[in-house]
This record gives structure tokens, sequence and C-alpha cells, in this order.
């Protein structure tokens, strides 16, 4: 499968460099536009010098895997996570000239849709541990238990990472964070964010991404949409 890895024109090569790793839903890995590339401007308005890495998954437009293979990937194990992220950096070292130490811990995982079981599976595997995002972003994609299994698994140890569960007014990803958080003693760092009646769940991908650049300016945004 592929890999998308966009450095914008902005990136600024004298400054640490922020990741953001996007984690696709059913069908997806074709919406850059409308899900990353529009958004680029209000990110670096915000001051982060930040670059996106998209791996397409086993569920993407380009196949007719059907839904019981979520939580298959993005890696099947830690080795293959490793290989992944080798060949990632070389492309950054070589094509972009982005040292791997110029790499800022300031890596959100945004999981939308079905992407929110990759983020489960990164947990599982331990590409989690590894990374050690900042920010883990559910974008109604709490179905079944993906979070409480990324719970279990990665977000119990770190209580430092910031979780946000977006999730729409209506739908079993809203009633899940519901039950998870209502059941964990320890969730100061888990957000639930019930969005407005307007914000369907392909509004929430479509804009999702603005959580990266600044908090204020998302709630905003919400709160221009009521």
């Amino acid at each position: 499968r592929s890999t998308l890895i966009v450095v914008p024109s902005k990136h600024d090569l004298a400054k640490n460099t922020d990741i953001i790793i996007w984690l696709h839903g059913h069908w997806g890995f074709n919406k850059f536009y409308t899900r990353i590339l529009r958004h680029i401007d209000n990110i670096y308005s915000s001051g982060r010098n930040v670059i996106i890495i998209a791996p397409e998954l086993p569920w993407s437009a380009w196949t007719k895997t059907p839904t019981k293979r979520n939580g298959t990937g993005p890696f099947k194990n830690f080795e293959e996570y490793l290989i992944w992220k080798r060949n990632v950096i070389k492309i950054l070292e070589n094509k972009f000239g982005i040292e791997e130490n110029r790499i800022s811990k300031n890596t959100a995982i945004y999981g939308h849709s079905a992407g929110g079981s990759a983020v489960k599976s990164m947990a599982i595997v331990g590409a989690l541990r590894d990374i050690q995002p900042s920010e883990i972003i559910f974008s109604d994609s709490s179905y079944g238990k993906w979070l409480d299994v990324t719970y279990d698994y990665y977000i119990k140890y770190h209580p430092e990472v910031k979780v946000y569960a977006m999730t729409a007014l209506h739908g079993s990803p809203r009633r899940n964070a519901k039950r998870f958080l209502k059941n964990k003693k320890t969730k100061n760092n888990i957000v639930h964010m019930i969005m407005p009646k307007d914000w369907t769940h392909k509004r929430i991908g479509d804009n999702c991404l603005l959580m990266s650049s600044s908090n204020d300016l998302f709630l905003s945004i919400i709160r221009d949409s009521k």
C-alpha cells in the first residue's frame, strides 16, 4: 500500500518539525484536498511547522476490502511498523532534508471513522509506544471498544497524551465514548466533544484536522455553526 507524505511549501527546515498522522475511514485515501490540504494555511498560521503522513489502510478507496478487516492495519506487528518508519524517515531526510533529530515531540494522530480501529491497532502492536503522540483524536470513530482498547494498551500508561473523542450528536461513537468515560476512573486527559446537531459524520471528518492548529480556532468554528 501507499503512504502520502505532505511537506507544505511553508515548511521551515530551520525549525523543528511537527507531524500529523492521518488514518482514513472506509473507502478513504482519496479526499486529500477536503480533509488535509485546505487546512494547511490555518495550521501554519497557528505557529506549527507541520507535515502530514497518511498511510493507506486495508479499507481504502482502491481496495475491495469489506468492513470485517477493521483493525487489520496499518501494521500487522511492531516489526512491520519499524520498516515503515525507517522508510518514511529515509524519504524525509533524502527528499526533503528533514533530519530525524529535528522532528519534534508534537505528533498528533487522527483516526477518522474506521481509522479509529487503526489507532487501536497501533496501540496493540506497540507503534504508539514508539511514537509517543502528544495528541490522539478519534474523529467520530469511537465505535465498539476501539477507544477502550487504545486506553488499555496505551493511554492509561501515558496521562500526558491529550485525547479527544469527537462525536456526532447521534450514533454509536457518541454512545460508546459516553459509556467509556463513565466507567473509567482516570480520564482527565480525555475530552469528549459532542458536536452540534448539524455536524454530521462527514463534516467532522472534513474539519477535524483543525484541532491540530488551535483549539480556540476550532471551538470558534463550532460556535459559528450553531
